[in-house]
C-alpha cells in the first residue's frame, strides 16, 4: 500500500525530518559556505511557512459544543452512541450529562445498536470523521430504521443526530 504522509489533505513533515537533516548536513560538506546557507535557509523556511499557513486555517472539532447541546436537550430515557472509537476521549472530556454513552465497535454495528437501543426511547448519534470509521453510513442507516430523526446539529467537524423510537416498534 505504501506510506501515506497525508492526513486530511495535510502532509506531516515530521515524518521526513530525519532524512531532511541528513540532506542538509551532506550539503554543508559539498556546497561553499554562502551558497549552502542560502539553500539551507530556503529549504527550512519555505516548508515551515507553508505548514504554518495551513495550520492557521485548520480547526479542531467542536466536541465541547456537541456535548453541551446534548446535555441541554437530553432526557433520562436516552443513550448516546459515538460513531468512532477514537472520538470517545474528546467527547468524554466535555460531556457532563447523565446519559450512558457507548462507542461503536468495529464491524457490523447491528447487534451492538440493537443491544444499546433495547431499553431506550431515544438515541443521540455523535459522528466525526465518518469517512474513516463508517464510510457506508451503516450506523446512521440502522438508526434511521429504528426511529425517527428529530434533528441534526453540526458543530464544527461533528454531527449530532437525535433519534426517538418509532411508535410502531413499541406496539404489540
Amino acid at each position: 500500500t505504501g506510506l501515506d504522509l497525508r492526513a486530511g489533505g495535510r502532509i506531516y513533515y515530521i515524518v521526513i525530518l530525519g532524512a531532511f537533516v541528513l540532506l542538509v548536513a551532506r550539503g554543508a560538506t559539498v556546497l561553499p559556505g554562502r551558497a549552502f546557507a542560502l539553500v539551507a535557509l530556503a529549504l527550512l523556511v519555505v516548508p515551515s511557512l507553508l505548514s504554518l499557513e495551513a495550520q492557521s486555517r485548520w480547526r479542531k472539532e467542536d466536541f465541547r459544543g456537541a456535548a453541551a447541546y446534548i446535555q441541554e436537550q437530553e432526557t433520562p430515557d436516552e443513550a448516546i452512541v459515538l460513531n468512532a472509537e477514537y472520538i470517545y476521549l474528546p467527547f468524554s472530556y466535555y460531556y457532563r450529562g447523565q446519559l450512558e454513552w457507548h462507542r461503536t465497535p468495529v464491524g457490523d454495528p447491528a447487534p451492538f445498536l440493537a443491544q444499546v437501543s433495547t431499553d431506550t426511547e431515544g438515541v443521540w448519534l455523535v459522528i466525526s470523521h465518518e469517512w474513516d470509521n463508517d464510510p457506508q453510513g451503516r450506523v446512521k442507516a440502522w438508526l434511521d430504521g429504528w426511529g425517527k430523526l428529530l434533528e441534526e446539529r453540526n458543530p464544527w467537524g461533528v454531527r449530532v443526530l437525535h433519534y426517538r423510537r418509532s411508535p410502531s416498534l413499541t406496539a404489540g
